[in-house]
This record gives structure tokens, sequence and C-alpha cells, in this order.
């Protein structure tokens, strides 16, 4: 469901934003923007894949962090590609974050935990926040 949310709210965001900025600086502009962002947007992303690539082959399989952060990384700068090639103002905005190594890994990080976090919920090990039952203790006795 919230896919599918995304994939209505973004083109209408982005429809939203063409028209907004056409009208400010003209239709010829806003397209040239666009292309020109794709180019150099893909340019940037051929540049860190062929980076990656080079610390994957130095790394080969000495460590399975390393490899993780590689692989991990590569798909962030696909995805990345993906967003340069989709033509709009906002898709651009999320490749340049993508395309951000420190940013990859701050979401690297993030996703490893709230992935971490939903399963030790499911399991059983952790409680959400709705389950905790709040103490008083004043009334604690040693």
């Amino acid at each position: 469901m919230k896919l599918i949310l995304l994939l209505i709210i973004i083109p209408v965001c982005e429809i939203f934003l063409f028209i907004t900025i056409s009208n400010y600086i003209g239709l010829f502009y806003v397209l040239f923007f666009t292309v020109l962002t794709a180019f150099l947007g893909l340019s940037l992303v051929k540049t860190h894949w062929k980076k990656n690539l080079q610390k994957y082959s130095v790394n080969s399989l000495s460590s399975v962090q390393l490899n993780f952060e590689n692989l991990s990384d590569s798909l962030f700068i696909l995805v990345s590609g993906i967003f340069f090639i989709t033509p709009g103002f906002l898709t651009d905005l999320f490749a340049i974050i993508l395309i951000h190594p420190s940013i990859r890994s701050f979401i690297r990080h993030w996703l490893i935990s709230h992935f971490i976090d939903s399963v030790e919920i499911k399991r059983g090990g952790k409680k959400t926040p709705h389950e905790y039952v709040e103490t008083d203790y004043e009334e604690v006795k040693d």
C-alpha cells in the first residue's frame, strides 16, 4: 500500500515541480536542465561504480563486512542511476543523496538497524514501544 502511494505521489510532485519551475525559468530551460542532469548524473554514477568495483577487486573475499558494504554500495549506486535516468527534479535529488558515500553509509546502517529491530519484534525478543509497562519506582520495594 505504501509503495502504491509513493508511485502516485512522486509523479504528481514531479509534474507540479515541472510546471512551477517552467513558469519561472521557461520550458526550454527546464527540459535542458533535465537532460543535462541525466547525463551528468550518469557520468557520476559511472565514476562511483568504477571506484566501487576497484574496492571490490582489491578486497576480493577478505572480509564479509567489506563485501556487504561493497554490494550495498553497488545497489545504492544502481538505484541512483535509475533515479538519474528518470526525468524529474525530485528523483534527481534522491539520486544525488544516494550517490554521496557518507549518506549511503548512514542509510545502510539505518536499514540494518531497522531490519534487526523488525526481526526481533517478530521473534518476540524486543517489545514495541506501546508494549512497555511503566513502573512507579516509588512503590517498588527492595
